[in-house]
């Protein structure tokens, strides 16, 4: 009994010792303190997916593939190990497969308002806007607080030019988000293709006065 409870703080200690220098973003150390645990526990899946996500973070690749793998292989129902080879897949654009490791979380849990957005995201930095459109509409209902699944959800209205719902997700967004620049300035096109003119103006002239992100 004295020597499992051992091992499990043993465990314990090293996996929080990993996430702690994680954030602070000491990967190469990170990721000793989760090889550790695995060396003691293999079948820690939470370490593996961390592991996973830490050598994504340091831009190697194949590891983090075979990581996220290991965690699906080990624990089919494992949503945030899809998730994550999904989003390793597409930040090298291999977009297809990630669409297809999003696909199969999507049937695990159809109502991860995450998974909805970064199926939509994947579409939309494929150019499939329309594709995109209802998953981030999903993902705006399965959480309604998801920031960036509103900016993609603008963008992708704007670009399959379905107006009005682009007009009103823009405001809606910059009455959340004043400091955000290009939505005054989408806004603005939007407002003069309605012959809104007055408006337009009023959001150009905020696009070359505000400052803030893309």
């Amino acid at each position: 009994m004295k020597e499992q409870e051992a091992k499990t703080s043993e465990i314990e200690a090293h996996y929080r010792k990993g996430i702690k220098l994680f954030q602070e973003g000491k990967y190469k150390g990170a990721i000793v303190e989760y090889k550790r645990v695995l060396a003691i526990a293999p079948q820690h899946i939470k370490a593996r997916n961390n592991l996973g996500i830490v050598y994504d973070r340091e831009g190697n690749f194949e590891r983090a593939v075979e990581e996220f793998k290991l965690v699906i292989q080990m624990a089919p129902g494992c949503v945030e190990a899809y998730c994550n080879l999904g989003a390793t897949y597409a930040e090298r654009g291999f977009f297809d497969e990630a669409i297809a490791e999003l696909k199969r979380a999507m049937k695990i849990d159809p109502k991860n308002g995450e998974l909805h957005f970064n199926l939509g995201a994947v579409y939309f930095k494929k150019g499939l806007y329309s594709q995109a459109v209802p998953e981030l509409e999903k993902a705006i209902f399965f959480s309604p607080d998801h920031s960036e699944g509103q900016f993609y959800l603008a963008k992708s209205y704007y670009m399959t030019d379905m107006q009005e719902k682009a007009i009103e997700t823009y405001e809606k967004l910059l009455r959340n988000y004043p400091n955000y620049r290009r939505g005054y300035w989408y806004l603005g096109i939007l407002y003069s293709r309605a012959n809104m003119e007055e408006k337009a103006k009023e959001m150009f002239r905020k696009a070359n006065q505000e400052e803030g992100g893309d």
